[in-house]
């Protein structure tokens, strides 16, 4: 569905999702990269880059510790295999 920023970007493929969580549970440099481009990040996990202005944290926004997005794995995957919106970034900001 279209809203003022345009078409949502579609599923990701479920091993997409799965290589972004393992970089995102495990490597510090893939987290740097991701809180700073988050296009960049999910290029190099495997998906498009379109999709990455809906995974950027806004600034100010903490990403979620290696620990948190390994305990949510599943939820996340759930989350993110499904159309998503433009606050995707939510699923991964720290609480």
């Amino acid at each position: 569905m279209a809203n003022s920023k345009g078409t949502p970007p579609a599923p990701l493929h479920p091993d997409v999702v799965n290589r972004l969580l393992d970089l995102l549970s495990t490597d510090d440099d893939f987290r740097a990269l991701f809180t700073r481009d988050a296009g960049a990040a999910l290029a190099q996990a495997g998906g498009d880059t379109g999709g990455g202005e809906c995974l950027q944290l806004a600034d100010g926004q903490t990403l979620a510790s290696k620990e948190q997005i390994a305990n949510d794995r599943q939820k996340l995957m759930k989350v993110m295999g499904v159309p998503w919106s433009f606050d995707g970034a939510t699923n991964f900001r720290a609480r």
